[in-house]
């Protein structure tokens, strides 16, 4: 599943769940979109184009009054044939807030 950093392939009709774990007394500040579109809650959709096309999800991580070690623990992971995840992530207060996850169907 995983290509590079915020890649991944998935097949059409893979079930696509992004687990977001905030550290402790960070609280749920996160807004995701699909597809420039429609708001990820909870973070997970299903494959619904068709191969050599791609859907995109930007995550917005909040950090508002948070500790300077306050982190976000993230879980990529499909239900897809072949999938080796899941994948895991760190987004960190003090980096930038935005995260970028590109997913090619394949």
């Amino acid at each position: 599943m995983e290509l590079g950093s915020g890649e991944f392939r998935v097949s059409k009709g893979e079930q696509v769940t992004i687990k977001i774990t905030p550290s402790v007394g960070l609280g749920k500040q996160i807004v995701g979109v699909l597809d420039n579109s429609s708001t990820l809650d909870p973070f997970k959709f299903t494959v619904t184009k068709n191969v050599g096309f791609e859907h995109i999800v930007k995550v917005v991580y909040g950090f508002i009054g948070a500790a300077s070690g306050a982190q976000y623990n993230v879980e990529i992971n499909g239900n897809g044939a072949g999938n080796k995840g899941p994948f895991n992530r760190v987004v960190r207060n003090g980096s930038s807030p935005e995260r970028v996850y590109i997913f090619l169907v394949v």
